[in-house]
């Protein structure tokens, strides 16, 4: 696959798009909270995380959240250690 660079003017455009329809930007929220909790070392966080993401309609993102909590404890150790 050909790697193409993006310009501010396309992701603004994207994001834009992404604003506009709310399943979207509610799916780009919680993958955004889950990348903030690997970056910072946020195990902890999980149970929260996998709550929040059962308000949205988003069944996708609940089958990931329902796989993770089905050994929440070892996800959470390894979302904690560096």
């Amino acid at each position: 696959m050909r790697s193409r660079t993006v310009g501010p003017f396309q992701v603004d455009s994207v994001v834009q798009g992404l604003d506009e329809r709310p399943e979207l930007a509610a799916a780009r929220g919680h993958v955004h909270a889950f990348a903030r909790m690997v970056c910072d070392l946020g195990g902890n966080s999980l149970p929260a995380w996998t709550d929040a993401l059962h308000t949205d309609d988003l069944p996708a993102l609940h089958a990931l959240a329902d796989g993770l909590q089905r050994d929440c404890q070892a996800v959470t150790t390894g979302l904690s250690l560096p």
